[in-house]
């Protein structure tokens, strides 16, 4: 860690074995300056966020928010929270006039979570189910891999309870601000000697996780086609990461998107939405006097 630590120092300014950063074409992009920021929107050595917009693009497009993360690797409230506080800061990019505009954004890096069925991270997607949908099994199975329980250990019915708590939280918390959040299908990016599996005669097995990932609004953006991951690397599945191909104990990610065009709303759409609006808000004021 101290020899990342160092490299970290020279590369990136940041004295930490954990970073992240945002590279960019100046050539190509420029950087749309942020137009709000609370007492928690600051960039860390876990999270960068930059808006990003193409010289070429029309004046009046509001740009793509990008977000490099590493998120927290034992603790999945942190990683929610981390999560959160990505969308929340990609409005930071929005005027007054330009606040009810969807928001555009990626969130790539290290996840520490391979979004499977029931964990919390997951119900951020917007194929998600609903916390009483979720098959209990998934449920117990991602709360005892986030925990670190041992082999066979499961989760107590407290703990249990608040893994329900938390997922329904998210999913709640990611709806109520109209985010629709896809994952591009990228597989296992990690390859290691898995610590519960033991073959035949004491040896070590290999084991491979699919820890990161790209996270993007599904009504700006379109995945054209993105990188290979550990299916297409035999050799990496059998020696483990690092090799002499990666210099990471993590496969790279990448894709392409292409921006998509959102259809405006009429003037007479927009007032009839707003008449809407009204009328909503003077029948809960009725009902709550």
């Amino acid at each position: 860690l101290d020899v990342i630590g160092e490299r970290n120092i020279r590369v990136l300014g940041k004295d930490a074995a954990v970073t992240c950063a945002v590279l960019y074409r100046r050539d190509r992009l420029e950087v749309v300056e942020e137009r709000f920021r609370g007492p928690r929107d600051v960039d860390t050595n876990t999270q960068v966020t930059v808006c990003l917009k193409g010289k070429a693009w029309d004046r009046d497009s509001l740009g793509v928010v990008v977000t490099s993360i590493h998120l927290d690797a034992t603790d999945e409230r942190k990683r929610v929270g981390q999560l959160r506080r990505c969308l929340h800061r990609a409005r930071n990019f929005r005027s007054k006039e330009e606040e009810l505009e969807p928001i555009s954004t990626l969130i790539a890096g290290d996840y520490n979570q391979e979004f499977g069925s029931g964990s919390c991270v997951s119900a951020c997607l917007m194929d998600s189910k609903a916390g009483r949908q979720v098959d209990n099994a998934d449920m117990s199975r991602e709360c005892a891999t986030s925990r670190r329980l041992e082999k066979n250990q499961e989760p107590t019915t407290q703990q249990l309870k608040e893994w329900r708590d938390l997922y329904d939280e998210t999913y709640e918390t990611t709806r109520d601000m109209c985010v629709s959040l896809k994952r591009v299908s990228t597989c296992e990016t990690r390859s290691a000697y898995d610590h519960d599996v033991i073959a035949a005669g004491g040896n070590r097995v290999m084991g491979q996780w699919r820890l990161d990932h790209l996270l993007y609004t599904s009504g700006t953006l379109e995945p054209v086609r993105h990188w290979a991951t550990l299916e297409s690397d035999a050799e990496s599945c059998t020696t483990g990461l690092p090799n002499h191909k990666y210099g990471s104990d993590h496969l790279p990610i990448g894709a392409v998107f292409r921006l998509v065009p959102i259809p405006p709303l009429s003037q007479g759409r927009k007032d009839e939405l707003l008449r809407m609006v009204k009328d909503m808000t003077g029948r809960q004021k009725n009902e709550l006097c």
